[in-house]
């Protein structure tokens, strides 16, 4: 059987829509040179941010149109976004120069404790689903933070941590208390105990320069983005990592996500080629985005419909992309599908 999937694309100004037969994208540029991170702020999907460059970047339409807030003297340079899912939905921020919290009404505060310099940068904000008022930031060249109390007091935490390059953090879904760290250099970092000590995880891994973390919903499978090895698969029951990147051509990994509603089924953000994405739990791959020549750095699968995936890219675009069927079935059949653009 042969499935052709035909492009054709429609660029307007700072939005595009590009379309496949079974695939329709909206990128949108913004006035960011590059986007770090998107989260969700609203179970519906409606409410996003994005972590860029130049600052805070929202949108209120599920990722149709982006800005930046109105009247916002929050953060520049800003990384790594967290959102406490309690009322009134606090929103944490990483940059350059330290860690903020912006409240509903849209101000911001500091609650950077000593420590940051002109090296640091913060890399990664997580909150505890057990007990929202722990927050962990991961900051390269100093370590792990941890506040027991939304960022009023910290604790900084590397016992164990023989690298301090640190480049992503994630909590188990299941287990709270057990933490992963990713560095680029020492390779993967555990922790049991909630920061308190950390224990290298590097057997099976080949490629020590570590992007990305991600965790499938039932926290029986994480996975490691690498720079120049593709991705790694470690298994909740097994204690070594082991490669995951058949079919991956592109092997610089700058992002990942899993479906929320199918532990199978994963995105990664590349270097140079957009995305790829799994459906076998990272057996095998295929390029979600053949003629697209964009570097990846940022994934989101939306929380209200796993078939909306929004990516943020080292350039300031944003793009949100419509996963049908017909591109599911395609994927299973092992073909490329994606889109082409096209100047007006």
């Amino acid at each position: 059987m042969i499935i052709a999937v035909l492009a054709v694309a429609l660029v307007a100004s700072s939005v595009g829509l590009l379309a496949t037969s079974s695939v329709t994208w909206r990128v949108q540029s913004t006035i960011a040179t590059t986007v770090f991170d998107l989260v969700s702020a609203s179970e519906a999907g409606d409410v996003l941010y994005a972590a860029s460059n130049r600052g805070l970047l929202e949108s209120r339409d599920g990722g149709g149109t982006w800005h930046a807030p109105e009247s916002d003297d929050g953060p520049r340079d800003i990384r790594a976004l967290a959102v406490d899912e309690r009322p009134p939905g606090v929103l944490y921020a990483g940059a350059s120069s330290g860690i903020f919290t912006r409240s509903e009404h849209g101000a911001w505060a500091t609650i950077t404790p000593p420590g940051f310099t002109k090296r640091t940068m913060v890399e990664a904000v997580a909150i505890d689903p057990s007990s929202p008022d722990r927050v962990y930031v991961a900051v390269a060249r100093l370590g792990v933070l941890r506040s027991e109390d939304a960022g009023r007091a910290w604790n900084l935490e590397t016992t164990g941590l023989t690298s301090l390059e640190l480049s992503a953090l994630v909590i188990d879904p299941v287990h709270h208390e057990r933490l992963y760290v990713a560095t680029t250099g020492g390779g993967v970092f555990a922790s049991s105990d909630r920061g308190d000590s950390w224990r290298a995880i590097n057997d099976g891994l080949e490629h020590h320069k570590v992007r990305a973390l991600a965790f499938t919903p039932d926290g029986g499978v994480l996975y490691a983005g690498t720079v120049g090895g593709g991705i790694y698969r470690r298994r909740s029951n097994e204690n070594r990592w082991e490669p995951a990147a058949d079919g991956l051509a592109h092997r610089i990994v700058w992002a990942l996500a899993v479906d929320p509603t199918d532990p199978h089924t994963l995105f990664a953000g590349v270097s140079g080629a957009g995305v790829y994405w799994s459906r076998s739990g990272g057996n095998s791959w295929s390029r979600l985005t053949p003629t697209w020549h964009e570097s990846v750095w940022a994934l989101l699968v939306s929380p209200s419909d796993s078939r909306t995936l929004h990516l943020g890219t080292a350039s300031g675009q944003i793009a949100q992309g419509a996963i049908t069927p017909l591109v599911r079935m395609t994927a299973a059949l092992g073909l490329d599908v994606g889109f082409r653009t096209q100047d007006r």
